[in-house]
């Protein structure tokens, strides 16, 4: 008796196919079911019929809840949706009108159809650039990401204060303690990193160990680790109660304030704010400890809206810190910096005395503005409208214009001497101060060489 041993692979991709073939039906064969003119009359009636806009709105709005029916918000209708299919449950268990928990129908006019918009780069008005303005993201008509900062208009600032502060502290503790430039003269007591010797160096700085294994003469650096004063003045003027991405930029703003409050706090460092909304100028003495940090972030979140029409000016709240004259550490500026950069003089006569850096808050449609036709842009910090039609050169046009702006308000930074953050609402703003604070830390770790 013999045995043996066939070995059968699976089949190509060729054999694959051609048993696909094999197995599959007859293709169909496509015959005419309408003819060109009854198509063109089809066409004519469907153009006569008039859809109203809230209509419309509520149709779009329940077809985007079968895609994630257990998503925020929508909990009325899980149970009557299925993912990706129609609507098996029509107003129940909804507020009137049939809106349910998708919200009611918009009314109709002109402004019902107005998109979250950039300006024009063509539409001025005196000291600032204008802003822009659309509907505020709400919770529970879209998912927030969960890169994106807490927002504080829902009723729960306790609850995003909370978030706000164990995001930053999971995710920012530990890259800047200790590493702070010394504001007495002398050396520091924490031991840093080492560089090779230099003439001049003192002696009893050598590290004998590195010298040992490198066969060169090295010193050890060390890090001064004394008390640090820190300034913020945070811009919220209208134009940043805007944002068309996971939140506004006012979020954003009161976000880039806890990151900076954390990173700079502990270790005897004091830290005090002054906000500013155009109506009014609210200034937090500096302090420190953990529960003047909240109390600090508390009292600015809880810093009312300025209204529409409220012109902000960002010179005269750095003038407002420079004088009087401060002990020297450091100061932060958050803004968007929209409009001429006014802000330059008192800026750079601030450098003189603290260390600099500016949190640039953008939104996206600040930077390109969308093809969508006809829309109304609205100015947040004079009230001013205007009806414009977003051609592709339009849209070009503004693009320059927002990219040359940039590059102007960049430049103005580096000749103040100031070092440059820039969040945007639609970006990972954690990791975008995560990339600055390393960044930072190695330029000042490699401070002495």
């Amino acid at each position: 008796r013999f045995l043996f041993k066939i070995i059968v692979e699976y089949p190509g991709v060729d054999e694959e196919r051609e048993i696909v073939y094999r197995m599959g039906a007859e293709p169909p064969v496509a015959q005419q079911v309408i003819d060109p003119a009854e198509l063109s009359r089809l066409q004519g009636v469907a153009s006569r019929v008039l859809v109203h806009p809230p209509l419309v709105d509520y149709v779009v709005r329940l077809v985007v809840a079968t895609r994630a029916p257990r998503a925020p918000g929508q909990a009325a209708v899980a149970g009557g949706v299925g993912k990706g299919g129609g609507s098996q449950l029509i107003g129940g268990g909804g507020r009137r009108g049939g809106g349910g928990a998708l919200g009611p129908p918009t009314p109709a006019g002109p402004s019902a159809a107005v998109p979250p918009t950039a300006v024009p780069p063509t539409a001025v008005h005196a000291g600032r650039r204008p802003g822009v303005s659309a509907p505020p993201v709400r919770s529970g008509e879209r998912r927030r990401p969960a890169t994106a900062p807490p927002s504080f208009r829902d009723g729960a600032m306790e609850a995003s204060l909370r978030t706000l502060e164990l995001t930053v502290r999971r995710r920012l503790d530990g890259l800047l303690q200790g590493n702070h430039m010394g504001l007495v003269p002398g050396p520091g007591s924490e031991a840093g990193e080492a560089r090779a010797y230099q003439p001049g160096d003192d002696v009893r700085r050598m590290d004998w160990a590195v010298t040992a294994r490198t066969t060169e003469p090295h010193v050890r650096q060390t890090v001064a680790d004394r008390e640090l004063e820190t300034w913020v003045v945070l811009d919220l003027s209208p134009s940043l109660d805007f944002g068309t991405a996971s939140c506004e930029k006012r979020d954003l703003a009161i976000a880039a304030l806890a990151a900076v409050t954390h990173l700079t706090r502990g270790g005897g460092n004091r830290i005090g704010a002054l906000v500013a909304t155009g109506e009014r100028m609210v200034r937090l003495p500096a302090r420190g400890g953990l529960v003047h940090a909240r109390g600090l972030i508390r009292k600015v979140v809880e810093t009312p809206r300025a209204p529409v029409g409220t012109r902000g000016d960002l010179s005269a709240a750095i003038e407002q810190l420079r004088r009087p004259p401060r002990r020297r550490g450091l100061a932060v500026v958050i803004s968007d910096f929209l409009g001429e950069p006014e802000w330059e003089r008192p800026l750079r006569a601030l450098s003189t005395r603290h260390d600099l850096l500016a949190v640039e808050v953008l939104d996206p449609r600040e930077l390109d503005l969308p093809d969508v036709g006809t829309v109304v842009l609205a100015d947040p910090e004079t009230g001013r409208q205007r009806e414009v039609v977003t051609t592709p050169l339009l849209c070009r046009e503004f693009a320059a214009a927002a990219r040359e702006h940039r590059d102007r308000v960049a430049a103005t930074l580096r000749r103040c001497g100031a070092a440059q953050l820039r969040l945007r609402t639609d970006s990972d703003w954690i990791a975008d101060v995560v990339r600055f604070a390393i960044t930072r830390k190695q330029a000042w770790s490699g401070g002495g060489r």
